[in-house]
């Protein structure tokens, strides 16, 4: 089975590529990088996913800044709706079955219990709209899966942890927003539950992150503690840590149908972040 993954170098890009290398050595695995085609262009796009003929497709490329999507419109279109559209292009000339990484970001947050794949979407951002779209243009190709997630960190690339350890260094009082809920889920962790799913010939939509829920100041804390670092964390509500993007209060995710797939959850945020941190 030929399986490429774009953005290849990219946060979770690489780690998925290392996971297939280790665990699917069996798998023909290419793993393009913005060397290899450039997303704002969809023709080159197009035709590169085609001529390598791969039997699935898994798109992790896109500009992931929440923050620079909202100020950019143009620059996030280009990358994460006309390429993605591109990718899903060439999946469908290529024969190919397609998984598209998309977002807890997808909804509004007003729902008080965690998210299941069938609820209605309602970005309020435009990050989570381009990946609407995204999730739109995946599921008209037959065989196809959209995968959710939230909150993800790991090795490559910027994340909240290294953020707040970063911060941390200024040893000065931090602020960390506690209103807004979800789920941290580690790089690995998630690259292990997608081979899971594409081994179960999963289609339509699948909710995968770490078990349990916290808010991003519960996250910082539980960073911080795991490192031992003495740092003041003062909570506060979203409406007092201004941003260009508004984001969703309530991102938990109902991962019970990929519980049903995979025989048992992925490990609890916290097991998950001691992992990362001490790696």
């Amino acid at each position: 089975m030929k399986i490429v993954v774009t953005g290849a170098t990219g946060g979770f890009g690489s780690e998925l590529c290392k996971h297939i290398e280790s665990n699917k050595p069996e798998w023909e695995l290419v793993g393009l990088t913005r060397f290899d085609y450039d997303l704002r262009d969809p023709t080159g796009t197009t035709n590169v996913i085609t001529d390598i003929k791969p039997d699935i497709v898994i798109h992790t490329a896109a500009m992931t800044n929440v923050d620079g999507c909202e100020t950019d419109n143009l620059l996030a279109q280009e990358v994460n709706i006309e390429g993605a559209r591109a990718v899903a292009e060439g999946a469908k000339l290529a024969g190919a079955k397609m998984v598209f990484i998309s977002s807890d970001y997808v909804f509004d947050g007003s729902k008080a219990e965690p998210y299941i794949e069938s609820d209605q979407t309602n970005p309020i951002n435009y990050y989570g709209m381009t990946k609407q779209k995204g999730e739109e243009m995946t599921l008209e190709l037959e065989g196809s899966l959209v995968i959710r997630s939230s909150w993800l960190f790991g090795e490559v690339g910027s994340n909240f942890v290294k953020t707040m350890l970063l911060l941390a260094e200024k040893g000065e009082p931090i602020k960390v927003v506690n209103d807004q809920v979800g789920s941290p889920t580690y790089y690995p962790h998630l690259a292990g539950g997608i081979l899971k799913a594409i081994e179960n010939d999963t289609t339509g939509i699948l909710h995968i992150t770490n078990a349990g829920y916290c808010s991003w100041y519960d996250f910082a804390v539980e960073i911080f503690k795991i490192k031992g670092v003495d740092i003041k964390v003062t909570p506060v509500t979203s409406e007092e840590y201004k941003s260009p993007a508004k984001r969703p209060k309530n991102s938990r995710l109902d991962c019970g149908r990929y519980l049903d797939i995979a025989g048992e959850p992925l490990p609890d945020w916290r097991d998950a972040l001691k992992e990362y941190l001490d790696a």
